[in-house]
């Protein structure tokens, strides 16, 4: 029988984003984003019984993000076409 438990820091840096800055209802966004950190933690069980016929696998995973970073295209109409941004 194993018991495992693990934990990770996974770390994404901090961006500037060089394209022409969008205009939200809210107000212009913003040109810097903070760093992406992800804490994830798992813990399990794995076991043989019974001369290794029947095997019992149990695992659970957890993983908690803060500042979540994600790409997005958006499509914006000119005079020559549609453009993605």
């Amino acid at each position: 029988m194993n018991v495992y438990a693990g934990y990770l820091r996974g770390f994404k840096s901090a961006i500037i984003d060089m394209a022409q800055p969008v205009q939200l209802t809210n107000g212009p966004a913003p040109l810097t984003f903070v760093p992406e950190i992800v804490y994830a933690y798992g813990i399990g069980l794995k076991s043989e019984m019974f001369d290794k016929r029947p095997m019992l696998n149990l695992a659970a995973f957890r993983s908690d993000d803060k500042a979540y970073e994600a790409n997005q295209s958006i499509l914006v109409e000119t005079a020559t076409g549609p453009i993605a941004r």
